[in-house]
């Protein structure tokens, strides 16, 4: 099967070159990078077991009592640079289309070994490029000043911050999805509406064993008024879960809310604002999954579970945006606008908070009733596959929105600048979090405890940067890399540095 994949991969390589006269653009990108992961493994020196202990780590929860958490680990292991990546890009006046494939190194590998290097052999092991979900990113759009629609493996991005509670490409793996979108425009008044269809993940999985081939589908659709100073955004997710969706789960013009599809549906809400005074941008946002009030008439075992965050951003000098031929997995987000002017030097605060049991479902009611509901989990599910033993499903491996999850605060400070050379960041965070999780068992006895972080807080204190230099006027092609991040960690009593120096150099 190795053999089959590696020829693959080759033949999609070279593809590309086969048609450069038919008005395609095919890429090559060439990417090594000397990496430092310090963070403690979860499963030091991991695997001895084979696949069984691959499965083992994957479903189990974080060292007790540890900041550090599964779903870290994996965004982690997704944010580290590919060695190589092929593909190419067809683009007209409204239609894109892109492939792309990326030759990486694989979780088990990252997990088991922390590797110094994505080159094979070279402080790292033989599983460095074996990774086999192919393409990582592949879609077609089409976009007008009026309408757009994208189908295909993509991020998904909505909401003024860096996250939103609902969609943020900051969190998630490549989406298979399709979106739509139009708008309604008369001078500066905009009234735009867009529907996001998602699959549960690259693959639906069989994620809980005997007890149900399980399958998840997100929908998402969204409301926008702006002009030029000022947006208001409402917003909708539907996740249906251990049933296949029908038009009754997806119809955009609908609440979600009113549908009532226990044990098959999940819904939360988010609102966004957004405002500019000349050159100082301030954002809001509430997302909302249940409210609880003590005299509503009893207690079935859904608590409070809420979100918000707010932010600014100042510009303080002006300046052209960054322009490099070289584009990563999130440079193709589909991403929602903003009123964030681009380029020059920023300073960004944000702030955010997701109470003990955002995104979490309740196990029962009465111990009878709506036991299906645990599978409802605003999360999304992903099969990885491991040279050390097949295919390996996580359940609970990503959120869609706000990558720390639920039970977490999270404050940031960062300067930002960018011109056409150079882009780069000083970023400094505060990460927060208590004892509940996305594991948290949601029970009779959880109705009070939804607000502030429960048992011991644990922080993580983090100073950063990080600095992307184009070298394209002195070698077609060229760019340097610099992103490092020192962090302290209170549960290990210890500093962590994080590092990623390397090249990337397109033909």
């Amino acid at each position: 099967m190795m053999k089959k994949r590696i020829i693959l991969v080759i033949l999609v390589l070279i593809l590309p070159l086969l048609f450069v006269s038919a008005g395609i653009t095919p890429f090559l990108q060439l990417s090594p990078y000397f990496l430092v992961d310090s963070t403690p493994l979860l499963y030091p020196q991991w695997p001895k077991g084979g696949d069984d202990g691959f499965r083992s780590m994957l479903d189990d929860k974080a060292i007790e009592g540890s900041s550090e958490r599964i779903q870290d680990t994996i965004l982690r292991f997704d944010s580290r640079p590919e060695l190589i990546a092929a593909g190419f890009e067809i683009e007209t006046d409204n239609i894109f289309f892109l492939l792309k494939i990326d030759i990486r190194e694989e979780l088990s590998n990252f997990i088991g070994v922390a590797p110094h290097s994505n080159i094979p052999y070279l402080g790292n092991t033989k599983y460095v490029v074996t990774n086999a979900q192919y393409p990582q990113v592949a879609f077609i759009e089409y976009s007008n000043p009026y309408f757009f629609v994208s189908v295909g493996r993509r991020k998904l991005d909505m909401g003024p911050g860096k996250y939103s509670f609902m969609l943020s490409s900051e969190a998630q793996p490549n989406l298979d999805a399709i979106a739509l979108g139009a708008s309604y425009i008369e001078g500066k008044f905009n009234l735009s509406y867009s529907l996001y269809g998602i699959g549960g993940s690259n693959s639906t999985i069989n994620g809980y064993g005997e007890e149900t081939d399980l399958m998840k589908t997100f929908f998402v659709h969204k409301v926008t008024i702006s002009n030029d100073v000022f947006r208001f955004g409402f917003s909708e997710m539907n996740c249906i879960y251990g049933a296949h969706p029908g038009f009754f789960d997806m119809t955009p013009f609908v609440l979600w809310h009113n549908l009532y599809q226990e044990e098959h549906s999940n819904v939360m809400i988010e609102v966004s604002l957004e405002g500019k005074i000349k050159e100082l941008r301030l954002w809001a946002q509430y997302a909302q999954d249940d409210l609880y009030f003590p005299g509503e008439g009893g207690f079935n075992n859904k608590p409070t579970g809420i979100g918000f965050g707010f932010g600014f951003d100042y510009k303080l000098f002006v300046g052209e945006e960054f322009s490099s031929p070289i584009r990563k997995n999130n440079d193709y987000a589909l991403k929602e606008a903003t009123l964030r002017d681009e380029g020059g030097f920023h300073l960004v605060g944000e702030f955010y908070w997701a109470t003990n049991y955002l995104y979490n479902r309740r196990e029962s009611y009465d111990g009878e009733r709506f036991e299906n509901d645990k599978y409802g989990k605003m999360t999304l599910p992903y099969r990885f596959y491991s040279s050390y033993g097949g295919f390996t499903d996580k359940i609970d491996a990503y959120y869609l929105g706000f990558p720390y999850g639920p039970g977490s605060i999270l404050l940031s400070l960062s300067f930002e600048m960018e011109n056409q050379w150079i882009k780069g960041e000083v970023r400094s965070a505060l990460l927060m979090r208590g004892n509940d999780d996305i594991d948290t068992v949601i029970d009779g006895t959880t109705k009070d405890t939804w607000l502030h972080l429960n048992g011991d807080i644990k922080r993580v204190w983090s100073v950063g940067g990080k600095l992307s230099l184009s070298l394209d006027k002195y070698l077609k092609g060229l760019e340097t890399e610099v992103d490092i991040e020192v962090k302290y960690d209170e549960f290990y009593e210890e500093i962590v540095p994080i590092i990623a120096i390397g090249l990337v150099k397109a033909f």
